[in-house]
């Protein structure tokens, strides 16, 4: 399946969702919330449990997520994020410093 017919099925996914726009727009509001946060897997639940808290369209919220968190998305994403958090805090994270932060956590010391 290329990517034109990947976007088009999606697309029109998301065009028959079934329900009031109110409610198509706080699940999608909440999925695109959820899909930023770096909780990568507890998106899918997360959304679920909170659409249906909230009496909300869980098809958007997923469908949503989905658009904004993919692997196309991830890493500029985290780079923005990276960037404001240097920018707003008195911490300047680097690469060296995440490496040395990962092999720490990777070698358990």
């Amino acid at each position: 399946m290329n990517l034109s017919r990947l976007q088009k099925f999606y697309y029109l996914k998301f065009l028959r969702i079934k329900g009031d726009p109110n409610s198509i727009a706080w699940g999608s509001f909440i999925g695109a919330f959820i899909g930023v946060m770096p909780i990568m897997p507890f998106h899918s639940a997360s959304i679920i449990a909170l659409c249906i808290l909230t009496r909300n369209s869980t098809m958007a919220g997923l469908l949503t997520s989905l658009a904004v968190s993919n692997p196309f998305t991830y890493i500029p994403i985290y780079y923005a994020c990276l960037k404001t958090g240097n920018f707003l805090t008195p911490y300047e994270m680097n690469w060296d410093r995440i490496r040395t932060i990962l092999d720490i956590l990777i070698s358990g010391n």
